[in-house]
């Protein structure tokens, strides 16, 4: 069994991307449990789904692979999703310490490929607000 499984939370593309020139399309949901990558392809409009992530590197029609999986999964996908041409999008945290992070880093930057890490809690409302509370303070 495989131990790269992740769930996805983001919008469909057709509702994401409306009255934009975007033109998105989810192709491949992997996930190391079937039942988990059907309900994704489904719920996401996804293509096709997989259990085997190797399906999803080498299909030709993959342009970008989000990596949303354990850490210590993250240098490994990368590299064979760096090895096929793929840009990448990793969600945080990057890798499990610091020299994975920058091999993650350097890989992608040898391939010249696009990469990004999600920095999604930096737009959740609370953090927001947070951060504005706190602009201008002083700690000592």
């Amino acid at each position: 069994m495989d131990r790269h499984g992740a769930q996805l939370s983001v919008s469909r593309p057709s509702d994401r991307f409306q009255g934009s020139d975007i033109s998105a399309r989810l192709v491949v949901c992997a996930d190391d449990v079937e039942a988990r990558a059907k309900r994704g392809q489904i719920r996401f409009e996804f293509l096709r789904g997989t259990i085997d992530w190797w399906q999803l590197v080498a299909d030709s029609e993959v342009e970008l692979v989000v990596v949303a999986t354990s850490n210590n999964t993250h240098l490994e996908l990368v590299r064979a999703a760096v090895a096929a041409r793929k840009h990448i999008f990793c969600e945080k945290p990057v890798g499990c310490n610091p020299w994975e992070k920058a091999a993650i880093h350097q890989t992608a930057s040898d391939a010249d490929v696009l990469s990004a890490v999600g920095y999604n809690y930096c737009w959740v409302p609370l953090v927001r607000y947070a951060r504005q509370r706190v602009k201008g303070l002083t700690f000592r």
